[in-house]
């Protein structure tokens, strides 16, 4: 298969291309996040494009680029088909009807345990979120840990979708 490089300048135009995509597709989701799919997308083009003629390898970026970012926006969202399945759902509620919200589900701790699921997270993300308890605080559990406030967020997003993964994929294990 035919491996096709890009110039710098291309590079930037299919960066920014991914982040008009990102803003175009999910306006509510992390931008950065997306445009490091659309990027993905765009090395995975690059190696699999062959021209015979139907589509040309701009044509072909740009729509393989749209639907990676729309498959992560799949991943990331809130109710997914499989946590349906599995019975857990969310509710949006505005902050004015705070006093009106569903009486939380009871939840059987000896089922479901953070503490050992945080324990299943890998080295760096366990630790920043273990200090991020610590201090309830995202930049102070960063700082702890020495690394930037950018990658705490990476890292306590990330966490928080692993966790969710944990928590509910195999509840017996956890």
């Amino acid at each position: 298969m035919p491996v096709h490089t890009l110039s710098k300048k291309d590079y930037e135009t299919y960066k920014t291309k991914a982040y008009f995509l990102a803003r175009q597709l999910a306006p509510g989701y992390p931008c950065e996040e997306l445009i490091g799919w659309g990027m993905v997308s765009l090395s995975k083009s690059l190696n699999q494009y062959v021209p015979d003629g139907k589509m040309c390898l701009h044509s072909y970026i740009v729509q393989n680029m749209k639907w990676d970012i729309l498959d992560a926006i799949r991943t990331m969202r809130l109710e997914s088909r499989d946590e349906i399945k599995k019975g857990v759902t969310y509710h949006e509620v505005s902050i004015d009807d705070m006093e009106n919200l569903p009486e939380s589900p009871k939840v059987d701790t000896d089922v479901l345990d953070l503490r050992r699921a945080v324990e299943k997270l890998p080295k760096l993300r366990r630790k920043y979120i273990k200090a991020y308890i610590e201090f309830d605080d995202r930049e102070a559990a960063a700082r702890s840990i020495g690394i930037s406030l950018d990658c705490g967020h990476q890292h306590h997003w990330q966490a928080i979708r692993s966790l969710r993964t944990i928590l509910t994929d195999d509840r017996s294990s956890v």
